[in-house]
């Protein structure tokens, strides 16, 4: 075939696949009783190399999952999945590309290694990403073992525990390790179609996209730490001359930036992402021979699940933000939300 089936067509005796792996429990129990964990690994690396890559995909997202789960309830800090966002995504992208390179080629099994340049291009995006993004949440100390997402105190303030409870473990470990895997499904598609599509257009229209988008991205997230870390050590300066009246200028006097890319969408960085991810989805088209057909393709199911995801982390945002700073409504009345538009007036001008 030398496009992906249909999802039902397709998905269906992978889900089969799927449950013949995870219930296969006399194999596992037997391997366990005996402590033969030569066998046992023998066994896990035969699993991962001769079921499809969407099937060994699910079970490391499940793993992945009650992971997070088991940490977050342990430790009661609830951004342990967040820890994952820049770090998931590249690794499932790198096993859906390379996926059938791992076998031995003395047994002569590499025919399905189904690699290309579309795919090594996708693979050395993503992990551009990915650096960037580990690196952007490490400088604000996301990887410090106490540091927890504010939203996520937020919104527990407001629900019943019991309710949180089941969030924690259906939206923020269950799904969100699973949307971390649907994101890199055009890769998988990019893997299918491997031996039957080279590059295109379409490739070129992507990688452009995605790199332009990134470079965005970049420079949203470094005019907001510049601001953040500014503001920070103005508030510590004049915590320390209490006897003198500390005066902020410009956006410092708001609590939040508005200019740069904030000058034209209050969340640049946040329509850089979506775009991003966007630009990743259009190279499963570019790797379909039928291009018509696959303008719209099941393997968008990630990217358009990340894009609600985002209206709904902005509304959330921009609540919190609204209670913190009292400018900020005027600012989202002159401002676009997340596609860059023409600016409104400058809220930091005074009136003469």
């Amino acid at each position: 075939m030398t496009d992906l089936p249909s999802f039902t067509y397709h998905v269906k005796p992978i889900l089969y696949d799927l449950t013949n792996n995870v219930t296969n429990f006399d194999e596992w129990i037997t391997i366990l009783k005996t402590k033969d964990f030569g066998s046992l690994m023998v066994s896990v690396k035969k699993a991962y190399l001769y079921s499809d890559p969407l099937t060994s995909a699910i079970i490391l997202c499940l793993a992945f999952a009650v992971w997070v789960w088991i940490l977050s309830t342990i430790t009661r800090n609830f951004s342990q999945v967040d820890r994952l966002w820049s770090i998931l995504p590249v690794i499932f992208t790198w096993h859906f590309i390379l996926h059938g390179c791992w076998k031995s080629p003395a047994a002569n099994t590499f025919s399905s290694c189904n690699l290309n340049a579309r795919g090594i291009i996708l693979c050395l995006l993503t992990t551009v990403w990915g650096a960037r993004l580990t690196y952007n949440y490490a400088r604000k100390g996301g990887y410090k073992w106490e540091s927890e997402d504010y939203r996520w105190s937020f919104v527990r303030n407001r629900i019943n525990w019991s309710i949180f409870e089941v969030t924690n473990i259906i939206f923020i470990s269950l799904y969100q390790c699973f949307l971390l895997m649907a994101m890199t499904l055009p890769s998988y598609a990019v893997w299918y179609s491997a031996s039957t599509s080279s590059l295109n257009l379409w490739d070129l229209f992507a990688g452009i996209m995605f790199i332009g988008f990134l470079i965005g991205e970049i420079i949203a997230d470094n005019q907001q730490w510049r601001f953040q870390t500014e503001k920070y050590k103005l508030i510590a300066k004049a915590n320390e001359n209490l006897k003198k009246t500390a005066i902020f200028e410009g956006d410092y006097s708001l609590g939040f930036i508005t200019h740069g890319l904030f000058r034209y969408s209050r969340h640049p960085n946040y329509f850089c992402e979506m775009g991003i991810w966007w630009s990743y989805y259009i190279f499963s088209i570019a790797a379909a021979s039928s291009k018509s057909q696959w303008i719209l393709n099941w393997t968008m199911i990630g990217t358009l699940n990340l894009t609600i995801l985002f209206q709904i982390t902005t509304h959330l945002t921009e609540t919190i933000t609204k209670k913190r700073y009292p400018m900020y409504e005027l600012y989202r009345k002159n401002t676009s939300r997340l596609i860059p538009w023409f600016p409104g007036k400058d809220i930091t001008k005074k009136k003469k």
